[in-house]
């Protein structure tokens, strides 16, 4: 990861460099070829970078949420277990996290499942008409949901719902800002994955194949994942929350 970030920051930076003021590089435009989206802009590489830095906040509220619900659900369970068998105790703490799931999801439609089915109407025309208030309510309602249903019982993925989260936020960008659609959510997509996960080319390669993009179009996206890797993870932020949490007892 060290290396890579190396030679992501100083290669971006030499062809952004070169490309705004030359206009042109080894790299092809191809705006005209069919199956290219996006048309590749000067401001798309800052704009990246920026996605990058919003990936590595919703990674800190992510882990931070998961804390809380975590401590809380701790708690409850000693303190049924000190007072009911632990068979009893199982199913009160699974009722308790399903009601909330529920009461959510009927408050915040896009909470509901792992996330997939939402995606595609953050993506279409249908995530233009949702308000600014709702999606951003809505990802961190996400993040809530998603640890509530870890800590009490029901199973889902972890990978989907930091799509879905990644991408609302993408999707306020582009209702306010009238950033480029495609490259501001490709980007978005895997901003809150890339923070956490070693795996930028990986997730790089998701968010070009999910928005066909040129070449000249996935520069942005390997910004944003190396980006938001280096102000997390690079920096130790979870190494630190981790170092600071309670010690197990045998």
């Amino acid at each position: 990861m060290k290396t890579l970030a190396q030679l992501t920051i100083s290669g971006t930076l030499s062809f952004w460099i070169f490309d705004r003021w030359y206009g042109n590089t080894y790299l092809p435009t191809v705006p005209n070829i069919p199956g290219f989206v996006p048309k590749f802009e000067s401001y798309d590489t800052p704009l990246a970078a920026g996605i990058g830095l919003m990936g590595s906040v919703l990674a800190l509220s992510y882990l931070l949420i998961a804390g809380i619900v975590k401590a809380c659900t701790s708690k409850a369970k000693s303190i049924l277990d000190e007072k009911l068998n632990s068979k009893l105790r199982i199913v009160i703490i699974s009722t308790i996290g399903g009601t909330l799931f529920g009461t959510l999801g009927y408050i915040f439609p896009l909470t509901l499942g792992d996330g997939s089915y939402q995606l595609g109407s953050i993506f279409g025309t249908a995530g233009s008409n949702i308000s600014t208030s709702v999606l951003i309510a809505s990802s961190f309602a996400k993040m809530l949901t998603y640890w509530m249903s870890e800590e009490t019982g029901m199973v889902g993925g972890l990978f989907y719902p930091m799509l879905l989260i990644g991408s609302m936020c993408g999707r306020v960008i582009v209702n306010e800002f009238g950033t480029s659609w495609a490259t501001t959510l490709a980007c978005s997509l895997v901003a809150l994955p890339a923070a956490i996960c070693p795996g930028p080319l990986t997730l790089m390669m998701l968010g070009i194949s999910t928005f066909n993009l040129s070449s000249r179009g996935g520069i942005p996206v390997l910004v944003c994942t190396v980006t938001a890797h280096v102000l997390f993870v690079g920096l130790g932020i979870p190494q630190k929350l981790m170092s600071k949490a309670p010690k197990k007892t045998q």
